[in-house]
């Protein structure tokens, strides 16, 4: 039977490396401290996304929460494997190409036929939509730098500054003093509550 305590004590220690990463970086020059905040940001988002994939897939081929409890699954399968097949096949007119793990809307659709909108997995990821959705924007804004990226992650800018701040960069938000703790801290340690609620532990 698959367990995640292994995933989630491997996952809390990936984003305790990015915090340790970011604790101390004001003798480094602002190039650096920006391009270390934005790396740590960039690869907590992506730690973030595989947990969620791997988390949906054990669930469906037989994972229990941390705390014992079973989930509720519509479709089980036997093996992680199979519940991806499943995921992009049960219920559905066309197969679907991809699973896509970074917006709360495109796990709940990966999970629709196979995990019911009810079960605490998907309520919690739910409840943390800003979180995640806050971090995928600053996330693509640091990966793409398009117009699109850039437009979506002025959103995040707002939020913090009021209005649209062109020349407030990633690593300049992530950074910032006028949040405390700094939004790369909260980003990380939130990261952490999220996943250790989402696993009961």
């Amino acid at each position: 039977m698959p367990k995640l305590q292994r995933d989630y004590t491997k996952f809390c220690s990936q984003i305790d490396g990015q915090a340790n990463l970011c604790a101390d970086v004001t003798l480094l020059s602002p190039k650096q401290r920006k391009a270390i905040v934005e790396t740590a940001l960039l690869h907590s988002f992506d730690f973030l996304q595989g947990f969620f994939l791997c988390m949906a897939t054990k669930l469906v081929s037989g994972a229990e929460y941390l705390d014992g409890t079973k989930p509720i699954v519509l479709m089980p399968a036997r093996s992680q494997n199979a519940a991806i097949i499943n995921m992009k096949t049960i219920g559905r007119k066309k197969p679907k190409k991809d699973l896509r793990w970074s917006k709360v809307s495109d796990i709940k659709d990966n999970c629709k036929f196979v995990i019911p909108t009810t079960e605490h997995f998907l309520i919690t990821l739910a409840f943390h939509t800003i979180l995640i959705d806050e971090m995928r924007k600053i996330r693509n804004r640091i990966a793409h730098n398009n117009s699109d990226s850039r437009m979506k992650y002025q959103t995040v800018v707002r939020r913090y500054y009021g209005a649209d701040q062109k020349h407030i960069t990633p690593g300049i938000l992530l950074l910032s003093d006028r949040f405390a703790p700094r939004l790369i801290d909260q980003y990380l340690a939130q990261s952490k509550v999220l996943v250790k609620q989402m696993v009961k532990g």
